[in-house]
């Protein structure tokens, strides 16, 4: 089986060079490796938010730059992210909240979403299911799950 892939414009080193050549006041930063130190310090700090909040016997998933936790440890969750910052840096920062989106949340305006989040706040058993109330309909045919796998599917039909 001979497999080619088509390159769909430039080259790393042509896009590198233009990067370069466009951000030229920059451009000795851009190849310095701050960014590994940087994405070190991050990962630093993320590894003593989780355990810090595993200490508490807080479980605190981490997706991408954000953390997610029970509503009920939102202000937790950021005061451990901040002393966190302050210890591994050395300097203060601020850190922003927000609930998690669900599908049916997508569109809305930021005041809509803001108001969803809030009756969360003062509901916290909205949109929680007992396992009686659970089914493979509702895990994986109403949800983004039904759209990752269709997609998934998708790719494997015409990879395979």
């Amino acid at each position: 089986m001979d497999l080619r892939c088509k390159r769909a414009g430039p080259t790393h080193q042509e896009l590198k060079a233009k990067v370069l050549e466009e951000h030229k006041l920059i451009a000795d930063q851009l190849t310095s490796g701050v960014g590994l130190n940087t994405q070190f310090l991050d990962s630093q700090i993320a590894e003593l938010v989780m355990t810090s909040m595993m200490e508490d016997e807080i479980l605190a998933l981490p997706i991408h730059d954000s953390f997610r936790v029970r509503s009920g440890y939102r202000q937790w969750l950021e005061t451990t992210m901040k002393a966190a910052f302050e210890k591994i840096v050395g300097g203060l920062v601020s850190v922003e909240a927000d609930a998690s989106r669900l599908e049916k949340h997508f569109g809305m305006s930021k005041e809509q979403f803001k108001w969803e989040d809030d009756k969360q706040i003062t509901n916290p058993s909205e949109d929680i299911y007992s396992l009686a109330d659970l089914s493979f309909d509702a895990l994986f045919k109403k949800t983004l799950m039904k759209s990752y796998i269709g997609g998934w599917e998708t790719w494997r039909s015409k990879n395979t």
